[in-house]
């Protein structure tokens, strides 16, 4: 087991297994170094930094000027004052010649050096804005050359004081490569756990040379034990003969459970037998009875039970006979006496009716029951001849008040005829001939109005009647022809769409009557079939996929060094939830941090703080797991001292680390030392935490 812990804690730290574990560097002395690497390094970055930023400025400076320079060179008071000379020996050279020759040439000079003087002059004037740019670009150039020049001394500084500090970070790990800042302290814990587990393997050797003779004394007395037991194994290890004496203890146990059971069932016998002499005592008792009470009713006292109960039976069958028949004379004589009453009834009644003749009964009641029948059938009879009277009564008076109200419209006719000044030819014919005629012209205008309601739903009848009043023919003649027109202009479009369609449909035909149309459909199909079958093998594959990433996942859960677990459990408790466990990374040569969403982060995308709970973390599950292996060999716990371990550690981070520590405090003595004092204050709150502060040490004394 040491060795297998050793070989896990090398494993990350780039040593062969076979090589010698080294010694590793004291925490503080690697806190140190690693936070000057990490300074020089950010010195460094920041200084190449500044000199990029420099040179991007320099060149910038140099384009900027070289733009400038490309519109022309500025002109300065030295060329002017070189155009004023070369005017005034012109003009000198002019007044000293004699000759008209010589003057016409000197005068031409003259004109040119005027002409060249004013064109430097206004030169100078036009671009005194480009003189002034042109020389605050200079003093830029120099200015960025200046500043990009120190920035390269200061890069090539930062440059040596990182390597120096490399240097001396790669001097602190001997015999192995030097690990990043971030991984040191990962490193540092597998050499410390290496170092540890070499002593723990070194011890175990002891003691396995330490137990060999105890080994040997215990396989003598198991061999002896086993020879005496009817098992003997002279020829075997300790380990099978522990084997074998835990197979004869497991054996003994049978054998001693089954001799309690055994003893348990001769226990049930015994209280089974005792039971049924009872039984058998009771029985004689209730025999010596049952002949008793046979005597005392004077029953053969060989009467059996069985034949008792068979002869109770039919007793009780005898006296519910006797029973139902005084039930059924009882009957009898109350029926008599009904009958009688009833005979005693019909007579009387035959009394009343003294045309019946002299007989029984009987015969009187059958003829009463013939009457009665013979009476049914008249009220029946008599009550249909009512509802037709009554039927006959109403049709009576409605014909009378038809004829009441014809000779009411014929009164009322004959007065209108006779007050009437010049009464029409025809009379009454000729008003009932234009009634039927209203009723005619009504029927008419009611059709027409069906007609326009059909042609205009939308418009109400007597709106189109208003609007034909005021309607010329001449308009509606105009709108028939041009919804006549529309009409063939539609029917045209109509018969177009018609033949369209009907080419579509033909071309449709001769396109799924064509030879290729099968064989198109059927390599569609087998399309369609061959994306089915990779749709359904990118399913398995999905799904087998998910399944041994699930499986790995629980492998790897039900797995995990029980290190990572207790570390997990502690970075949790210092992280607020926040982060909720370790387990190794991809390859198993880094470690990743789970937080409490499930998303895996690496040590790089860690921040310090986070960073620094994470291996405070480990190094106490470190911790805990040597105190539970001391625990285990019954050796007491060891003190645990930690030296700065909270030094990059907020306020919060800090009270849950003091209240962890405080907790394992239960447990073990655990020490902290610390030179910050802002972690005196939080202490009281962790728990049970004492606080110390230690004076400075004296001075020593000069050698002096």
């Amino acid at each position: 087991d040491a060795a297998r812990r050793r070989h896990e804690a090398v494993a990350g730290t780039g040593l062969h297994p076979d090589d010698e574990t080294p010694e590793p560097p004291p925490a503080g002395r690697m806190a140190e170094l690693r936070a000057a690497l990490r300074d020089a390094t950010l010195a460094a970055e920041r200084a190449e930094g500044e000199r990029e930023r420099t040179a991007r400025r320099l060149d910038a400076a140099h384009r900027m000027l070289d733009e400038l320079a490309a519109d022309g060179p500025p002109a300065d008071p030295d060329s002017l004052a070189a155009a004023r000379a070369a005017r005034d020996a012109a003009v000198d050279a002019f007044l000293a010649a004699r000759e008209p020759r010589e003057s016409a040439a000197a005068a031409l000079a003259v004109e040119r050096a005027v002409r060249a003087a004013d064109t430097v002059a206004d030169r100078m004037i036009a671009a005194a804005d480009r003189v002034a740019e042109h020389t605050r670009r200079r003093a830029d150039l120099v200015a960025a050359d200046q500043e990009n020049a120190d920035a390269e001394r200061v890069a090539h500084a930062a440059a040596e004081i990182q390597t120096a500090a490399e240097e001396e970070w790669r001097a602190l790990w001997p015999g192995i490569p030097a690990p990043r800042p971030d991984d040191a302290e990962t490193v540092h814990h597998a050499l410390v756990a290496a170092r540890r587990a070499e002593a723990d393997r070194a011890h175990a050797g002891e003691r396995a040379e330490m137990l060999a003779d105890d080994a040997l004394s215990q396989a003598d007395t198991l061999s002896v034990a086993l020879a005496a037991a009817g098992r003997p194994r002279d020829d075997a290890d300790l380990d099978a003969m522990i084997v074998a004496a835990e197979d004869l203890e497991a054996d003994a146990d049978r054998a001693r459970d089954r001799r309690v059971l055994l003893g348990r069932l001769r226990a049930e016998v015994h209280r089974a037998a005792a039971a049924a002499d009872a039984r058998r005592q009771d029985l004689d008792e209730a025999e010596l009875r049952w002949r008793h009470a046979l005597r005392a009713a004077g029953v053969p006292a060989v009467t059996a039970p069985d034949g008792w109960d068979v002869r109770r039976d039919a007793l009780l069958a005898a006296a519910r006979a006797h029973a139902e028949g005084r039930r059924a004379a009882e009957e009898a004589e109350v029926l008599a006496a009904r009958v009688a009453r009833h005979d005693a009834a019909v007579a009387e009644l035959a009394a009343r009716h003294p045309d019946e003749k002299d007989g029984s009964a009987a015969a009187h009641l059958v003829a009463l029951t013939e009457r009665v029948r013979a009476a049914e059938t008249a009220a029946v009879s008599a009550g249909h001849l009512d509802t037709q009277l009554a039927t006959a009564e109403r049709e009576v008076r409605e014909r009378s008040r038809a004829a009441d109200s014809a000779a009411s419209v014929l009164d009322r006719l004959a007065v209108e005829l006779s007050l009437t000044a010049a009464p029409e030819e025809g009379g009454i014919e000729a008003a009932a001939e234009r009634g039927r005629t209203a009723v005619r012209l009504a029927g008419e205008i009611d059709t027409v109005l069906a007609l326009l309601r059909t042609a205009a739903p939308d418009l109400d009848a007597d709106e189109l009647v208003e609007m034909s009043r005021s309607t010329e023919a001449t308009g509606l003649d105009e709108a028939l022809s041009r919804a006549r027109e529309s009409e063939t202009a539609l029917a045209a479009e109509n018969d177009a769409l018609l033949e369209q369609l009907g080419g579509l449909r033909s071309r449709l035909r001769t396109l799924e009557g064509a030879e290729g149309v099968a064989v198109l459909h059927a390599e569609a199909q087998e399309h369609l079939s061959r994306a089915a079958d990779a749709a359904e093998r990118y399913l398995v594959v999905h799904l087998q996929r998910e399944i041994l990433r699930r499986e790995l996942e629980s492998y790897e859960r039900r797995h995990a060094s029980p290190l990572l677990v207790e570390a997990g459990g502690l970075l949790e408790r210092l992280t607020g939830g926040r982060f909720t466990g370790l387990r190794p990374g991809e390859g198993g040569r880094t470690l990743v941090a789970v937080r409490a969403d499930g998303e895996e982060l690496t040590p790089d995308q860690l921040s310090e703080g986070t960073a620094d709970q994470a291996f405070l973390a480990l190094r106490l599950a470190g911790v805990v797991a040597l105190q539970a292996e001391r625990e285990a060999d019954g050796l007491p716990p060891v003190p645990v001292v930690l030296d700065d371990v909270l030094m990059t550690f907020d306020d919060g981070r800090a009270a849950a680390a003091l209240g962890l520590l405080a907790d394992l405090g239960q447990r073990w003595q655990v020490v902290l030392l610390t030179h910050h004092d802002h972690l005196a204050p939080l202490a009281p709150a962790a728990g049970s935490v004492a606080v110390v502060a230690l004076d400075a040490p004296a001075a020593l004394p000069s050698a002096g």
